[in-house]
Order: structure tokens, then sequence, then C-alpha cells
């Protein structure tokens, strides 16, 4: 009964609605064809339903995308740089096609098959599945959206029928392969007889990598920029070699050029499993100097940023380098890893805890994007998730100062812990599959930590507190709905449930709103900090896991938030200027 009453009713809206077309918010019909399907397995078949299934199902996901187009001014590009610009996107390309072949290791040949027909619900798969580099729906908590198979954890850096135990066991076992195999840059594979075996980047991925190399060496003969050709060419050999090191350091020394790019495998999100594999992807921008300029201001104090951490002195990281230039920038293209899903809007680069040390790290806005993403959701989500009282301190600037302070915290606190041995261990090692969702949380509430630091000195006007606070929940609600299997979204979610577990925030139940308890939410704010810094100074995957297990829920007022958010789009769909 239940099929022929969503027959009926997923009919009538195929029938106003072409197969082909991709509606702005999402209907009644795909929503309530949605929840229904949702309970269902989607099969590959041919059958009606099977068509009837996936077309609802891919309809209502791109229903909570909002279409933008990412755009940027070039009147200020001479003509070589817009020459230059062509191969640094075929490059850029690359990475699109390298993070795929990471991601899942049935990619292509899906990809292929779904090229090859001209059916219209083919054609719209191909379109979801290049928005996801992956079958899996980033949008929904890695739902397959093709075919029963569920996503390996480790995504295609590791044999899918390899588990967490028997690669510690190999390391175990073989002490002398630890550091090929915990790598950010191998790829480990079945060998002879079944035994594990690791291959570098560079020669894995050796053919397109090759493709990439050549661009980017065409793109450097026509950069007048001295500092960005040597990263380029810097760039272009590290993708050979997966020594990164350098580049990373030219990087972070380019100056005064119109564009920008940053191209590489560096985040390890993708790797669910063992948390150690680093995605391809590559960000290009143009840069806008007036507007970094406003928020350079805040660099300097980095050093008592990293002092006031509320942890014993002896874990914090004092001597590293502290002139971490922060850009503000407009988006030109982004590829890889960075726009699998939902697209990144601001990064803090380069990873690597040496260059921190020597170089700290640069942080790039892309103001465009940001600006999309908080017009087309964030806003929206306060309007119908706030104290109607307090929706209008929900505020740009505050949102767009938050995300800038968030990128500055990614480099403060301890990058690594010492072992029983006496050996320094990178926190990212010590904590593995969780690291990822500890970080991004300790990067949200220790930027707000900073901002009242400066607040309480006097840079901050006291007067945008109360902004700040309500613009700072409607942000979690934004990240949650990513899903909370995705790092920032586990991240947020464990935001959530402590600032109202500690008071700072309330829910009424009757009128479906929150409201922010201004008088408790700086001790609440100082607590989680804390919180997360012990996790991290102490390197403890027992007490991380513990901490997720407590905080990492979904409580029922955040069912019932989320099913009034329905309607809002999650995220932006960007159409780049090419």
């Amino acid at each position: 009964m239940k099929k022929n009453l969503l027959t009926f009713a997923l009919s009538a809206m195929l029938a106003s609605a072409p197969l082909a077309a991709v509606p702005a918010f999402a209907s009644n019909e795909a929503r309530a064809a949605e929840r229904i399907l949702m309970e269902l397995p989607v099969s590959s078949g041919p059958s009606a339903w099977d068509r009837l299934q996936r077309t609802a199902y891919l309809k209502g996901q791109f229903s909570k995308l909002y279409p933008v187009k990412i755009t940027y001014d070039d009147s200020n590009f001479s003509q070589r740089e817009k020459d230059m610009l062509k191969y640094l996107l075929e490059a850029a390309d690359s990475m699109d096609r390298l993070f795929r072949l990471q991601a899942y290791d049935k990619n292509q040949m899906i990809i292929e098959e779904l090229e090859k027909s001209k059916d219209p619900l083919d054609q719209l798969t191909l379109k979801y599945l290049l928005f996801n580099a992956c079958p899996f729906d980033r949008i929904n908590n890695m739902y397959n959206f093709f075919s029963h198979e569920p996503r390996p954890e480790g995504a295609a850096f590791y044999p899918d029928d390899m588990t967490k135990q028997e690669f510690e066991q190999w390391i175990k076992d073989n002490p002398q392969d630890k550091k090929s195999f915990t790598s950010e840059f191998t790829m480990i594979k079945r060998g002879s007889k079944g035994k594990l075996a690791s291959v570098p980047y560079g020669e894995y991925f050796k053919e397109e990598l090759a493709r990439a190399i050549g661009a980017l060496k065409k793109a450097a003969d026509l950069c007048d920029n001295k500092t960005l050709k040597k990263y380029i060419l810097s760039r272009a050999e590290a993708l050979k070699t997966d020594d990164y090191y350098i580049s990373d350091v030219d990087w972070m020394s380019i100056e005064d050029s119109n564009i920008e790019l940053i191209i590489g495998p560096y985040e390890v999100y993708e790797d669910k499993l063992m948390n150690y594999k680093a995605a391809y992807e590559c960000f290009i921008y143009q840069n806008i100097p007036e507007e970094a300029a406003k928020f350079s201001q805040y660099v300097k104090y980095l050093p008592e940023f990293e002092k006031n951490l509320p942890i014993p002195d002896k874990d914090k990281v004092l001597d590293r380098d502290f002139t971490s230039p922060i850009r503000i920038v407009n988006l030109i293209y982004s590829a890889g890893d960075a726009k699998a899903g939902i697209h990144t809007s601001a990064f803090a680069l380069p990873n690597d805890e040496r260059v921190r040390k020597e170089k700290g790290c640069k942080k790039v806005m892309m103001k465009n994007v940001m600006s999309a993403k908080f017009d087309a959701s964030t806003l929206p989500i306060g309007v119908k998730i706030v104290d109607p009282s307090l929706t209008s301190l929900i505020s740009f600037d505050a949102y767009f100062r938050a995300v800038v302070f968030h990128e500055l915290a990614h480099g403060l606190g301890p990058g690594q812990v010492k072992t029983e041995s006496g050996d320094l261990k990178d926190v990212r090692l010590c904590l593995g599959d969780i690291y990822s969702s500890i970080e991004e949380c300790k990067a949200d509430t220790l930027a707000m930590y900073n901002e009242f630091y400066l607040m309480d000195k006097g840079i901050i006007p006291e007067s945008e507190f109360k902004e700040m606070c309500v613009t700072y929940l409607t942000g979690l609600f934004r990240s949650v709905r990513f899903g909370t299997e995705e790092a920032h979204g586990q991240g947020a979610l464990i935001q959530l449930n402590w600032m109202m577990d500690h008071g700072a925030f309330s829910y009424d139940y009757k009128n479906k709103v929150y409201s922010v308890n201004f008088d408790k939410f700086r001790e609440a704010n100082a607590g989680l900090t804390k919180a997360l810094l012990d996790i991290q100074r102490t390197g403890s995957y027992t007490d991380g896991i513990a901490f997720l297990e407590k905080y990492a829920k979904v409580p029922d007022h955040l069912t019932i938030s989320l099913e009034k958010l329905y309607e809002i789009p999650i995220d932006i769909l960007p159409e780049f200027m090419r």
C-alpha cells in the first residue's frame, strides 16, 4: 500500500519536472518520498521502482543545495596571468581525478559506465556522484545512492578487506614498515600471498601525476612572480617524490601575487579507518590584500594565545614560529577533497609540524564562498531555530571573524606528545581516527576563547559579545547538518551538547527555539576548550573515545530542530567561472 501511494506521488512529481531538472528547494512530494525511500535499499537494477527510488532521492538531495556562481574580478590580471591560470586549472582537474581514485576504488568504472549512457537518470546520477566524488552521499552520512555496497572506512587507501587490527598487527610484527605504512603519502595494498605492502603516491598515481606536473611546469613558464614560480616548480617536483617539505616552505613564502594556489595531498579526513592518509586537493584563488590587512592585526597575538591556553606550560609550544600570514581571497577554483560534498570555505595549511614550527601556517579565508554560504543557509537557519528576540544578533561580520579565528586556532596547542620511551609522536597519530573530530571541535571553541581574550584587552569591542554568541550557536546547526559522521559536523554536535549541559544554551520545547545564557557562555566555552586540549596534550585515545561517546550524541531537541530546517539548503552547489 505504501509503495502504491508513493508511486502515485512520484509520478505526479516527475510529470511536472523532467528528470534533468534540479529544483531549488525540496518539494513536499520529494520530502515525503525521501522519508519512505530512506527506509528502503537503493539498487542499480533496471526496474521501474528502482528508477523511481533513485530519481526521488537524487532530486531530493539536489534540492538541499543552493546553486551559486563563484565569481571573481580578473580585471587586474595580466594576459600572462590569464594564460597561466588555464594551466593551473588543468593541474586542478588532475586533483579531481586523483581524489576520486583515493575515495573509492570502483569510481572510475562507475563513471565510465554512466558517461556512456544517454539516460537522463544516469546523467543525474553522474552529476551527483561527481559532486560527492564517489557514490556515497556526503550530506547524508555516506549513504550509497548507487548500489548496496557500504563505504569502506579506509576509502581506497587500504584493501577493502583489511581491518584496523590487521594493520596494527602488521606494524607490530614488522616494525621496519611503520614509517611507510603510517605515512600520509602511501597506499596500502595486498602484495604476494595476501601480504600488506605500501606504495608511494608518486609511484601508484604516476600517470595522472605526470599530467598535473606537466600543466604546472607550463604555468611556471608564464609566471612573472618569482615566489609563486618557485612554489609551482618545487611542488611539481614534490608530486613525484612525495617529499613536500621544501615546497610547503616555498608556499609559505609567496608574496605579492594576484593569483595563488596550493595543490597536493593534505587533509586526512577521507581516511576514516586510521586517519593517516592525505587526500589530493587544490585551491586556486585571487588575493584581496586590502581585506587581509584588516585581519592581519590578529596574527601578532598568536604567541599570547599560546601562552593563554588553559593547559600546563610544559604542553604549550612557545617556540613555534607564529608568523602566520592571513589571506582574504576570492576563490577561483577548487578541486579534489576541497570541494567533495560540503565545500571548504577556509583552510589553514600546511599541516607539517616542522613547517609550522619554522614558518607557521597560512590562513586562507575565501570570502566569496563564505558570503554565499551565510546567505544561503546560516542566516535562514538562525531565523528558524533561534529565539526571535535574538535573531537580529546573527551577523556575517561575527561569522567571518569566527572563521578567521578558527583557522588561527588550528596552529595552536600541542602538536606532538612525548611517549613513554621519550620519543615525540604527532597528536594526529596518537588519536588516529578520532583526531579530525577533536581537532575541528578544538578549533571552533578555541576560536571563541581567543576572541574573548582580545575582548578583555579591548581589541574586540565588548558590545559585540552577544553577536558572537548567537552567531556561534547558529553556525553549529549549519555544521551539524553536514552529517554526524563528518568531522566538522561531529565537532559541532559535541559543542552543542556541552553548551547545553553547562547552561550556556537552552531549548524551549513549546516554541522550538534556542536561547543563549550570556552569563554562562564564557565559562562553558573555557571548560570545553580545556577538555579538548587535555585530550590532545595527553594523546589519550581512550579519553578521546570516552569524550565522543558522551557528547557526540543526537539529542531529541536537535532532531526536532533539524526537521524545522528541512527546506533550508544544507550548503551551496558551486558553479565556477572557467
